[in-house]
């Protein structure tokens, strides 16, 4: 039987391997997400564009000669696969893209036109913390789902901040905040992705008293910790 070697730089985010003309190894970790506020506006825009699309459909089927049930159908598998689509394209839209540059020396982060650069020395290592409008967010949906309820009416209000978090770096006992991620799997990924590319430049600069990983990893590795498969 033949066994699949999985790089664990493969998967998402997008992680690209490569060395400076003095052979130092350097990362190129490019993740390309949606932070909370936009994952809230995609949501508003899909809605609009699907009652759009409805109404199209809609449009379509009582427009035809002698609607039935065949053209009921086909409007209805229009709409469905409209919808599918619309959400993938809305999403693919709004994701923001980070750029992290990972050497021996610094780390490198480049959102949009903000560049900022790190000791990569001082860093200890990469986590995840809740967002900070998370508590504020939990605490506002509580108070309408009571007044609804006092009303009569029951609401589930979408929650955004508590489903999103930030990826940070422990710098000598600080805390620097590098991107926020909506969705806890892909934010996890990412923060798992550093972690691995710090250990490996560690091992490439012979900094002892780490994992032993090797530099060469897709020769080694089976799995990519926290990766998330291109689908």
């Amino acid at each position: 039987m033949q066994t699949h070697r999985t790089s664990p730089l493969s998967g998402k985010p997008t992680t690209r391997a490569r060395n400076d003309r003095h052979g130092k190894l350097i990362f190129e970790i490019t993740p390309r997400v949606l932070t909370p506020g936009r994952a809230k506006l995609a949501d508003r825009v899909h809605s609009g564009l699907s009652a759009l699309t409805f109404v199209g459909c809609s449009f379509a089927f009582f427009g035809s000669p002698d609607p039935g049930l065949r053209e009921f159908l086909h409007a209805g598998a229009l709409f469905a696969i409209g919808h599918v689509a619309l959400r993938f394209a809305v999403e693919t839209a709004l994701r923001t893209k980070t750029e992290i540059i990972m050497t021996n020396e610094v780390i490198s982060v480049r959102h949009w036109w903000n560049r900022r650069e790190y000791d990569r020395a001082l860093i200890k290592g990469f986590s995840l913390l809740q967002h900070d409008k998370a508590e504020t967010e939990r605490f506002n949906q509580e108070f309408e789902k009571a007044q609804a309820a006092s009303q009569g009416n029951v609401i589930q209000p979408t929650p955004y901040y508590l489903k999103s978090f930030i990826v940070i770096a422990s710098f000598v006992g600080q805390r620097l905040d590098l991107l926020s991620v909506y969705g806890q799997k892909e934010a996890a990924a990412i923060a798992a992705r550093l972690q691995l590319c710090h250990m490996l430049l560690d091992e490439d600069a012979g900094v002892k008293g780490r994992s032993g990983v090797s530099a060469k990893p897709e020769r080694e590795w089976q799995g990519a910790p926290g990766g998330l498969r291109d689908e």
